[in-house]
């Protein structure tokens, strides 16, 4: 039956509601409540209908998703001889925090019930612990990670992230830390005996670290909580290690102090016309090593001594479309070289991929970055990965649907201005 176009605006704005999270009893009940026209209602049942028949298909589709999802993570958990060789530190390790996040969000009460009961049979100090600081009863919904796992979370996002562990850790005990960085010393000059000396000050920058809220969202289905916990737990710490640590790469190398990067700024718009140089075509043709050894000469002397490591960032693409040719050209390679293949270093300095940076040539892109990144940003760290339970998942009500928080900024100050360089350079390609 085709819909008149009342019952059709009708539908789009039920369907807009349901993706925005609305449950299905209450947008049918509000939209019909707002009915007017009595000869349309034959037309809002077909409506109704429809939207009941895709809220169906779309939950059929996700619960087939997220099963796939869990079964690719139980395969990365084990080898071909069924060894443990997943995220944390064990295989028990998995289970417990597969059993305390299940026991601590999943909204079916039986599913929580049967994970705790397990965690105070099987691992009853970790359960005891757990009670005592009331993760399972807390009314505030959140759930800071234990110790136990901290470590193993950490280590997933430095897996995953390139710029968090690359940049200068700045730990931020209040949302606004306000520190200074020096730009100018104070001059020592000739002096005469007995002469005065006219008074030199240094000159300091002001920067400021100002707490972001960062989430990460997934949803792990209550039904396969009892058969494969080990599979949820690798599924939920990769999935959210991997979007957060995605979310501080895209910020610190991409950020353009829009909302879609929680206004920060990153390496690429920090940088100045005197930090930016041009080499190579809109194809990746035309790199010369001279041209990006020229670049490392445009760092300021700082960026190779003190703390950090100075590095190239670019994407796995780039490195072997560009870079690795570079290498195999130059003069003395015998095919034993050639056989083991390009080292990922340039010029003396390591090869950081970093899959944000541009993966296909283009025109007036910088897919190239040369700089001591710990010298050149800060990464100021106001809370730890946070875990909450969503307040509802749409129609799925077989799943169990979490949300992980973090709370940081970055600051990218070693982008040199329009005339110099400072701490990082980047290779631009020709229009």
């Amino acid at each position: 039956m085709k819909l008149s176009s009342a019952a059709q605006k009708f539908l789009d704005s039920m369907i807009e509601k349901v993706e925005d999270g609305d449950t299905f009893l209450d947008v049918v009940g509000r939209a019909v409540g707002e009915v007017e026209d009595v000869k349309d209602l034959g037309d809002m049942r077909s409506a109704i209908k429809q939207l009941e028949t895709k809220v169906a298909e779309d939950h059929t589709k996700e619960i087939k998703d997220l099963r796939l999802r869990v079964e690719r993570a139980e395969k990365r958990a084990y080898n071909g001889v069924n060894q443990y060789r997943g995220a944390f530190p064990s295989e028990d390790a998995a289970r417990t925090f597969g059993l305390t996040m299940i026991g601590r969000f999943a909204t079916n009460s039986e599913t929580r019930d049967w994970a705790q009961d397990v965690l105070k049979t099987d691992h009853k100090t970790l359960h005891d612990g757990l009670a005592k600081n009331r993760v399972f009863t807390t009314t505030t919904a959140d759930a800071v990670i234990p110790e136990i796992w901290l470590t193993t979370m950490e280590d997933l996002l430095d897996t995953h992230g390139v710029f968090e562990r690359d940049a200068l850790s700045v730990p931020m005990t209040s949302d606004l830390v306000h520190w200074s960085k020096k730009t100018g010393r104070v001059s020592a000059v000739p002096m005469a005996e007995g002469g005065s000396l006219a008074s030199s000050q240094p000159t300091i920058d002001g920067r400021e670290l100002t707490a972001r809220k960062w989430g990460a969202y997934t949803e792990v289905n209550n039904e396969a909580a009892e058969d494969a916990i080990i599979a949820i737990a690798e599924f939920i710490a990769a999935d959210m290690a991997e979007a957060h640590a995605l979310a501080v790469d895209e910020a610190g190398f991409l950020g353009d102090g829009s909302g879609t990067y929680n206004q920060i700024t990153g390496v690429l718009n920090a940088l100045g016309a005197g930090a930016i140089v041009n080499a190579g075509d809109n194809a990746w043709g035309g790199y010369t090593y001279e041209a990006l050894t020229a670049g490392i000469g445009k760092c300021t002397v700082k960026t190779f001594s003190g703390i950090g490591q100075p590095k190239w960032y670019c994407s796995h693409t780039f490195y072997w479309t560009v870079l690795a040719p570079l290498q195999l050209a130059a003069g003395g390679n015998t095919i034993a070289d050639i056989g083991r293949g390009p080292v990922p270093m340039f010029a003396g300095f390591p090869v950081q991929y970093t899959q944000v940076l541009p993966q296909t040539a283009a025109g007036t892109q910088i897919p190239l970055i040369f700089g001591n990144l710990r010298r050149g940003a800060a990464f100021g760290d106001r809370r730890r990965l946070t875990f909450k339970a969503s307040d509802h998942f749409k129609f799925a009500n077989d799943q169990t649907a979490m949300l992980s928080t973090r709370r940081y900024d970055i600051d990218v100050h070693g982008g040199g201005d329009g005339s110099n360089a400072e701490t990082l350079v980047g290779f631009r390609t020709a229009a």
